[in-house]
């Protein structure tokens, strides 16, 4: 078990994008606003917000079993999901112009192998706020979002083409996120290509909040390329109806798979 404690008092200042020196200046160059685009908020710009605050949360994986091997206590990995229950209040008169407001967070992940070297992946993540007060973009709820053709995010917990801040939320929310990764699926049919421990994935992204209109992401994917890289297509989808694809470039997934 894992409990971690935060406790914060901060005052934050909006960001106006300026400068007082340009080598090439033109009438018609403006800078574009600092704040993004939030379709629950429309208006995200503020001039300055407090937060006085606490977050406590819970990690714990309740089924985790061991093995001894040489007289030595060994985890085994993936023998539990990893459970994760948070609360988090902001609150008011503390610190000028502060945030209320009260936010539960539930997230469990897990992995099943299944079948010869296949392995399913499932996060979920779902919570909600009450007494919301006073609250601007920096204290609402935001996914893992990704705009680039190159990826950090962790594969099993991340959406590939969601605009960063579009969707978040100060309301009821969940996250849904599938991995698949296959021992044979297209190109791994081939001797040659499996051998060299490449695998396929196959993805599945879910989001409901106030405003997302069930946006879901789909794509497929090819593992441990020269051992480290994946590379992804994906295409995403706004209530059931196609809005976009593209192709994402990124550290490999489940390394453990690489070995079995």
């Amino acid at each position: 078990n894992q409990i971690t404690t935060v406790m914060t008092l901060a005052q934050r200042r909006g960001l106006t994008n300026n400068t007082d020196h340009t080598y090439f200046n033109r009438d018609d160059r403006f800078y574009t606003p600092n704040f993004p685009v939030n379709a629950e908020l429309r208006n995200t710009r503020f001039d300055t917000s407090g937060l006085a605050s606490v977050y406590f949360q819970w990690k714990t994986e309740p089924w985790l079993k061991y093995r001894l091997r040489n007289n030595k206590k060994e985890r085994i990995e993936h023998s539990s999901p990893v459970i994760a229950i948070a609360y988090r209040a902001g609150f008011s008169g503390i610190v000028d112009r502060s945030a209320s407001f009260h936010h539960i967070d539930f997230t469990a992940q897990h992995l099943w192998p299944i079948g010869v070297r296949g392995d399913l992946s499932i996060k979920l993540n779902v919570g909600t706020f009450f007494n919301a007060e006073s609250m601007t973009l920096i204290d609402m709820q935001h996914f893992p979002g990704n705009r680039t053709i190159l990826t950090t995010q962790d594969p099993v917990g991340s959406f590939r083409l969601l605009e960063y801040y579009q969707f978040s939320t100060k309301s009821n929310y969940a996250a849904l996120y599938g991995h698949y990764q296959f021992r044979k699926l297209l190109l791994t049919r081939l001797p040659t290509v499996r051998k060299r421990g490449i695998r396929e994935a196959m993805f599945v992204n879910l989001l409901e909040t106030r405003e997302s209109q069930h946006y879901t992401e789909i794509g497929y994917g090819i593992n441990y390329i020269f051992r480290i890289f994946r590379v992804e297509g994906v295409a995403n989808f706004l209530d059931g109806k196609y809005q976009a694809w593209g192709i994402r470039v990124g550290i490999a997934s489940n390394f453990e798979g690489l070995f079995n």
